[in-house]
């Protein structure tokens, strides 16, 4: 279940395995889609098909894991990383990066993404929320975002799904 995180912020002694084959059963929760996408084929391979069970440093050397940090100290490291969200950046711009990140896979060609990506910069960039990033930045001050425009997020989906159907 880890897998499908955005982030994963673990404990020094923390320990993971996919340990399906040495129970018999197969990998699940999305198991063999989400971890070759985030450590790659073959360390995916190695995990998987060992089913062996390996620490904290080798699963952040991989890219498994986001940060490791004493036990202690787990809880608090998520609240922090997870405060940047909320003092740091637009909901909106946020919503739109994990689709764009998401959807990239569905992509034969990263021309394909960057695509979906200039279609979502210029419906965003005369946003409230770019007016804001770009005059906090020139202000010297904080942004102060407005929650998640549900309805700019929509469009830009539809846009970017309306665009594949014409070009399918």
């Amino acid at each position: 279940m880890a897998a499908a995180m955005d982030i994963r912020i673990a404990s020094e002694k923390a320990r993971f395995g996919f340990v399906f084959n040495r129970r018999g059963v197969v990998p699940e929760g999305g198991s063999s889609w989400f971890l070759p996408r985030l450590v790659g084929i073959g360390r995916a391979t190695d995990w998987i098909l060992s089913g062996r069970v390996f620490g904290a440093d080798e699963a952040l050397a991989a890219g498994f894991l986001t940060k490791v940090v004493p036990a202690d100290q787990v809880l608090a490291a998520a609240h922090e990383y997870a405060q940047q969200f909320v003092r740091d950046t637009s909901p909106t711009s946020v919503a739109l990066a994990k689709h764009l990140i998401a959807n990239s896979w569905r992509h034969d060609h990263p021309a394909a993404a960057a695509a979906d990506e200039s279609r979502a910069y210029a419906a965003r960039v005369e946003s409230v929320d770019a007016g804001e990033g770009i005059m906090s930045f020139i202000e010297h001050r904080d942004a102060t975002f407005p929650a998640l425009d549900a309805e700019a997020y929509q469009s830009i989906l539809d846009l970017n799904d309306a665009h594949r159907g014409a070009s399918s």
